[in-house]
């Protein structure tokens, strides 16, 4: 049987094997007699409430835009400046279990990535809303979204074609990860989060701006079973 001493070790538990943790505890040590099973518990029902969801507005007052031009263009990554803006309560609900409930939790500013809740296993979706202006009007587009891990090769991608009597408008992504030790950082991990990126594919002599709105990050229930 291991030996659980960290919150780091206990998430990493698969919910079943909650169910053979021995409880050693002597009530009669510590001031508080509280024995160890029973604050076992209290880290259980936290791990259970590891839901909530972070919107990211702007970078220091500045929302992230690409140009993209011509029939093709080269893939460009999304970066934000610091500090972040982030929506107030109850639109931004940091998961309880997040050390820090500021906007390192779901960005590294160090790698311009995107972070998931500390939590291996955990889904997360991940909600971005484009606006998009065309400087070259009547002219057939598709973007191109990607989100991806540099260091294990993961990559998701998504496209969006625009109306070619539409100049100007928005659209919504959706892309969907499962934190694992390939894309959280340590301790849990030697990954350092997602990057997206945008591109275009077009009629000759397109001319598109396309700006990331907003970007929100939804930690999804962690198990099904209350406690």
């Amino acid at each position: 049987m291991a030996n659980i001493s960290t919150r780091e070790q206990l998430t990493a538990l698969d919910r079943l094997d909650l169910g053979f943790v021995q409880d050693v505890s002597d009530v009669s040590e510590g001031a508080s007699g509280k024995s160890k099973k029973m604050e076992l518990k209290d880290l259980i029902i936290l791990v259970h409430r590891m839901v909530g969801q972070v919107k990211v507005i702007d970078g220091n007052g500045v929302k992230p835009s690409h140009n993209h031009t011509g029939a093709s263009s080269v893939e460009q990554v999304i970066n934000y400046a610091t500090p972040l803006t982030l929506a107030v309560s109850p639109t931004t609900t940091f998961p309880p279990m997040d050390t820090v409930a500021d906007e390192t939790s779901v960005w590294d500013d160090a790698n311009s990535t995107f972070l998931e809740n500390k939590m291996l296993g955990q889904v997360h979706l991940w909600r971005l809303i484009f606006n998009y202006n065309k400087n070259a009007t009547g002219k057939k587009n598709l973007i191109r979204l990607r989100l991806y891990n540099a260091l294990s090769g993961f990559s998701i991608s998504n496209e969006h074609y625009l109306s070619e009597e539409a100049d100007a408008g928005s659209f919504v992504v959706i892309f969907e990860t499962i934190a694992d030790s390939a894309s959280l950082p340590t301790p849990l991990g030697t990954g350092q989060g997602y990057q997206v990126a945008t591109s275009m594919v077009g009629d000759a002599g397109s001319d598109i701006d396309v700006e990331l709105d907003s970007i929100t990050r939804s930690s999804l229930a962690a198990a099904s079973t209350a406690v």
